[in-house]
């Protein structure tokens, strides 16, 4: 059968965030690619209620059109999950340099002629991405924690504590759609919708999701197939790969009747590597969760031994196998070249290879342009920023270092709490002061040192004596005085109150054992 394909390049202009699982506890690990589902959603939002119904069920219910999952692009070489074939001896270095793998110290136990030490740990390479060249790719992630809004108090929601990993901005990633050639005026009709820019995965309405789409030629998407032609056949799984018995239930073993595979073929379990998992993906449009998948994980190296050598036909239909194929699932690479030998067979980088990008304007900006402007307005609030958090935590050791000279005053062990000293409620109003007078240092400076109820006074723990003539809040304001008439006041005061909210403050006025000032 002829196809029909298309490859796009995605560009990562936002942190985007796509959860591996379900779960609503906890941190959420993310997944580090962007799930064909995606893009078929993408796309039906673009134009599903502009087509006929006959349409719209073949592009997006019909399983004709399928939607790869994005994976990285680096130097123009596109990289596949990494082989649960490759491993190496634990505690043994693996990289040439940074990026690149030294093929001589990975090897394929399931190979007669890969030498295994005996008295030598194999450790298997799960992580990343490999290049036809080797080099190995382990996308950026991030981690950050987020609270619900309460909207009746503009504050913190309580028990709404939440995180997401996400995948860093800058980052580039391919993907490719894919139909038969009888659809090429609803194909011409798909691809004219992808280019451009979207919102992808979670929190979109917030800091994350956008990423630019373009299409893209020159770009060889699949490993290169091993020329020899012999009974056995090695499966590379490039996507998860969901099978389902006669009954319709998940199967998580590859057996060749499931696999599409002729009668008297062996499933050789001892040469696989096989890893599974669960997921249930969330549906945008329905907002709710569909059924759990049970699926075998990308990365998996399956091996079958066949009743005859195969045609180049029955090799081609292997390549798209299971079900959920048009959200990105079921693709695999048959006899890949790269695993059909004890240790892998890297290529060369090709020094003229290119990738085309259709419609890119490489057109330069005047130095003038707005965007410019945007940029170097960006630069300098980053450099504030730092400059204010590095004065917040000289601020904050100076603090600290108040706190010891109240113990020695008094006569006071370090295991032992302070009678008084600020607490959280403290820290907590000098935060909301300078968030709602971000853009008013004087009245700010009034509110918290100079009126007759400013936050900073000897009452409420800032009434500490450090010594026989100097109390906390004198202290406190000796040291921010030299910031009295600065425009980044209100940025110091906010992160040095995010300080004292810390446990580091608490532990330090309890005489709490695990205090480190050095932590901070």
């Amino acid at each position: 059968m002829t196809f029909l394909s298309q490859t796009f390049q995605v560009t990562l202009e936002q942190d985007v965030v796509f959860s591996s699982t379900a779960a609503t506890l906890g941190g959420q690990s993310g997944l580090d690619y962007l799930p064909g589902s995606v893009f078929l959603g993408a796309l039906a939002s673009r134009c599903y209620n502009d087509l006929e119904p006959e349409q719209a069920w073949i592009i997006f219910h019909s399983g004709k059109f399928q939607f790869s999952d994005a994976l990285p692009l680096s130097n123009q070489q596109p990289s596949w999950p990494m082989p649960l074939s490759l491993h190496h001896y634990k505690g043994q270095e693996v990289m040439l340099n940074s990026k690149q793998l030294e093929a001589r110290q990975l090897f394929d136990p399931a190979f007669p002629d890969a030498r295994l030490d005996k008295w030598r740990q194999p450790k298997q390479l799960r992580k990343g991405y490999i290049t036809a060249s080797g080099e190995w790719i382990k996308p950026d992630l991030s981690q950050r924690m987020k609270t619900a809004i309460d909207s009746r108090t503009a504050r913190a929601a309580e028990g709404q504590l939440f995180g997401y990993q996400s995948l860093d901005a800058g980052q580039v990633y391919y993907f490719q759609t894919q139909t038969s050639v009888e659809y090429q005026a609803l194909f011409d009709l798909a691809i004219s919708h992808f280019s451009g820019h979207l919102r992808l995965g979670r929190s979109r309405s917030a800091q994350y999701g956008r990423v630019k789409i373009q299409p893209v030629s020159d770009l060889h998407i699949q490993p290169r197939m091993h020329p020899s032609s012999t009974k056995e056949l090695t499966l590379w799984l490039m996507a998860d790969l969901a099978l389902t018995d006669s009954l319709g239930k998940p199967c998580l073993q590859p057996l060749p009747e499931l696999m599409g595979l002729p009668d008297g073929t062996q499933w050789l379990a001892g040469q696989s590597f096989i890893r599974t998992r669960s997921y249930s993906p969330y549906n945008a449009h329905r907002r709710c969760y569909d059924p759990e998948r049970q699926v075998i994980s990308r990365g998996s190296v399956l091996r079958f031994l066949l009743p005859s050598v195969p045609s180049p036909e029955e090799l081609q239909s292997l390549q798209r196998i299971g079900r959920f194929q048009e959200q990105g699932l079921g693709r695999i690479a048959v006899n890949p070249q790269l695993i059909q030998t004890a240790q892998p067979v890297f290529e060369k980088p090709d020094a003229g290879s290119t990738v085309t990008a259709k419609a890119f304007s490489a057109t330069p900006r005047p130095a003038n342009s707005l965007l410019a402007q945007v940029l170097s307005t960006r630069l300098t609030e980053q450099q504030e920023d730092n400059q204010a958090d590095q004065i917040a935590r000289v601020l904050f050791q100076q603090l600290l270092s108040a706190l010891d000279s109240a113990r020695n005053w008094q006569g006071i062990t370090s295991s032992e709490p302070l009678p008084e000293a600020p607490g959280r409620s403290q820290w907590g109003r000098i935060k909301d002061l300078a968030s709602q007078h971000r853009n008013e240092p004087e009245v700010l400076w009034q509110k918290l040192i100079s009126n007759d109820d400013a936050v900073i006074r000897a009452r409420s723990g800032w009434q500490l004596e450090l010594s026989p003539s100097e109390t906390l809040d004198e202290r406190v304001t000796d040291l921010l005085s030299a910031h009295q008439k600065s425009v980044l006041l209100p940025e110091i005061l906010g992160r040095l109150a995010v300080l004292g909210l810390t446990t580091q403050w608490q532990n330090a006025i309890e005489g709490n054992k695990i205090f480190d000032k050095e932590t901070t």
